[in-house]
């Protein structure tokens, strides 16, 4: 199959879908202080498409002589941008709470270490609780480079016997730090970083067995394709009683998602819902990488207003955050890598866990 023919759109409408739900479980958190919704089981879900789509596109590559350099290239041309905006608005964030003197404002020099290494894409090198204090939900991203850096630099050579070690290694972390913490929500703070390496090497070598395990496949394009995708959406929303949530994310992230993956890589989206998954595709990673540093000035905003309403304000939020994806996607994203592909000679690159179609 032909690179430029490689798209799933099933799989594209899930990762849209799964953005909006980590949207939903942050104003559901920060709004109403509940964490019923289990939006941050998407990032478990990204890892393993991501190891899929990577090891589709680009295990025969690097075989055939693609350079170590050339792959890091590619992979930083596809997340950079979009990931440079978002510590940028939460940089705009930082600096408002300094001028409105919120307790929890960072000083001028440790926001400037912070914005320095943040804006590198390195956790910063502070007591912080967070890796990612300008943008919290970008520890997904320096985990996903991190598996990048060591899948172009040797996984891909590794045999299907060799990356199941590796998976049961690192189920055994994620197993030990959701029976610690009580949920998987783990691996964004200097506490949990180590259980945010099982997290990404776990899922993200999943995907790439999954991907072995699909060189030649046949997919069939079906109504039944939605089924997958309202799957995802009823275990992301159904609550679970504290004292079984540990359980429901150790069964949703060894055995669900992983059939959701393969449902998807399965079963085609039919004509008629193209452009609503393609729609969705393309939105899921400036979604995911801008919704939080967004939320938080919205939200402060909007406490000050006489009318704010929690339900109305979460509801509006999710349309504004969609609109300004699609803005910034075509807008931005899109144009400044295709510059900078231009300025390296890159064709195209495959999609990061969380993106949609454009392959530049």
């Amino acid at each position: 199959m032909n690179l430029s023919d490689f798209r799933y759109l099933t799989l594209d409408a899930m990762r849209g879908v799964a953005a909006i739900l980590v949207v939903l479980f942050h104003c559901n958190n920060r709004v109403f202080g509940d964490t019923n919704i289990v939006g941050y089981l998407a990032v478990d879900f990204f890892f393993a498409l991501s190891g899929f789509v990577i090891d589709f596109a680009y295990r025969q590559r690097l075989s055939e002589g693609m350079t170590f350099m050339r792959f890091l290239e590619v992979r930083l041309v596809r997340l950079y941008p979009l990931f440079l905006l978002g510590i940028g608005f939460g940089l705009i964030k930082a600096v408002s709470q300094i001028m409105f003197h919120d307790k929890n404002a960072l000083a001028p020099v440790p926001l400037a270490l912070t914005a320095f290494s943040n804006g590198l894409m390195l956790p910063v090198p502070l007591p912080l609780e967070f890796l990612f204090p300008l943008n919290i939900p970008a520890w997904s991203l320096f985990f996903e480079l991190l598996i990048n850096i060591i899948y172009g630099y040797t996984l891909f050579r590794w045999t299907a016997r060799s990356l199941g070690v590796v998976i049961i290694l690192n189920s055994i972390l994620v197993a030990i730090g959701a029976s610690r913490y009580g949920w998987l929500n783990i691996g964004m703070d200097w506490n949990t970083f180590f259980y945010g390496i099982g997290r990404v090497g776990f899922s993200f070598t999943l995907g790439i067995v999954i991907s072995r395990l699909h060189r030649r496949i046949d997919r069939k394009q079906s109504i039944l394709a939605i089924v997958p995708i309202a799957i995802l959406l009823v275990i992301f929303l159904v609550p679970a009683p504290d004292y079984l949530r540990a359980w429901r994310d150790l069964l949703c992230v060894f055995v669900i998602l992983p059939l959701i993956l393969e449902a998807g890589i399965r079963l085609e989206i039919p004509k008629g819902l193209r452009f609503y998954a393609e729609l969705l595709g393309d939105l899921s990673y400036p979604i995911y990488i801008l919704h939080y540093p967004l939320l938080t000035i919205g939200y402060f905003l909007a406490q000050r207003t006489a009318s704010f309403s929690p339900l109305k304000f979460t509801i509006g939020y999710v349309f504004v955050v969609c609109f300004i994806a699609w803005f910034v996607e075509r807008y931005y994203d899109r144009p400044v890598r295709l510059i900078i592909s231009k300025r390296l000679h890159i064709r195209r690159s495959a999609m990061p866990q969380v993106i949609g179609k454009k392959m530049i």
